[in-house]
């Protein structure tokens, strides 16, 4: 079984949205129900609304960036998909293709099923260079499944220490 999704999934899905929303609901919190006249600053509507504004700004963007990553693992023939609260098995028959986007910092995967499943029609996922570059070589089979959109296989193949 190689992981293909990177390390930084669970600090990503899990950690950094846990801790913002925490703290940041908390401060809303605050804003909103505190109301002595030593802190002026937190009755003012104005200060008030774009506060929740940029507040819920976030929330949207962590729900439609972060929190929708998985943990990807292949074996060979089945692909365990984990939300870090269940697990689900999909076969290489099931999956349409997997596409990869390289960006400046790190690299995607997309997961796309042939029709829709309890995980949806795709799976995002942070892809591991190392781990990648390790299930290429044990398991040859996908890459007949690989889209790569952004040259993420001539990047491995061109550096291959990193």
């Amino acid at each position: 079984m190689t992981r293909l999704s990177s390390n930084t999934t669970l600090f990503l899905k899990i950690f950094l949205p846990t801790f913002w929303i925490s703290f940041f609901t908390l401060v809303t919190l605050v804003v909103f129900f505190f109301t002595p006249d030593d802190v002026p600053l937190f009755q003012n509507w104005f200060f008030r609304s774009w506060y929740l504004f940029i507040y819920i700004s976030f929330l949207l963007l962590f729900y439609f960036t972060f929190m929708r990553i998985q943990r990807v693992e292949f074996n060979g023939e089945v692909f365990l998909v984990s939300n870090y609260l269940k697990t689900y098995n999909c076969s290489i028959h099931d999956i349409e293709k997997l596409v990869l986007r390289n960006y400046f910092i790190f690299r995607t995967g997309n997961l796309v099923f042939h029709k829709k499943t309890k995980l949806g029609k795709k799976v995002k996922f942070i892809l591991s260079k190392a781990m990648f570059r390790e299930a290429l070589n044990r398991y040859p089979q996908l890459l007949e499944i690989i889209d790569d959109q952004g040259n993420v296989i001539e990047d491995l193949k061109s550096r291959p220490d990193k």
